[in-house]
């Protein structure tokens, strides 16, 4: 159980620092995209990397976007947020009970556990 709690955290930390630097590329390209169409001079911050990020400006669209909002998923997760991650499966099937005891359950225990069945 410890074992799986450390990869579905590590699983929900890499998740959520993809989304960061997707986030932060998109700022860049709009920044650029914007400066580009204002004619105004390129942020000093962005001036290294313009001319990569133009060219992926040039073949970007709303592919991705629009696959997003109908319902793509992507590795098993919702590209938009991971953030309730821990419902994704909530209501698809329902959850197993797993009921644990000492050495003697009890009679009452015993046919608790057979209604379960």
């Amino acid at each position: 159980m410890l074992r799986r709690q450390t990869r579905l955290r590590r699983e929900y930390l890499y998740r959520k620092s993809v989304a960061d630097k997707q986030k932060n590329i998109k700022l860049k390209k709009d920044q650029l995209k914007r400066s580009l169409e204002e004619n105004i001079n390129i942020h000093g911050d962005l001036r290294k990397e313009a001319l990569a990020l133009q060219k992926r400006i040039h073949y970007e669209d709303k592919g991705p976007e629009r696959a997003a909002v109908i319902g793509g998923f992507s590795g098993g997760s919702n590209t938009q947020s991971a953030q309730d991650d821990e419902y994704r499966y909530a209501g698809v099937e329902d959850p197993k009970i797993m009921i644990t005891t000492s050495r003697e359950p009890s009679a009452r225990l015993k046919m608790f556990v057979k209604e379960l069945r």
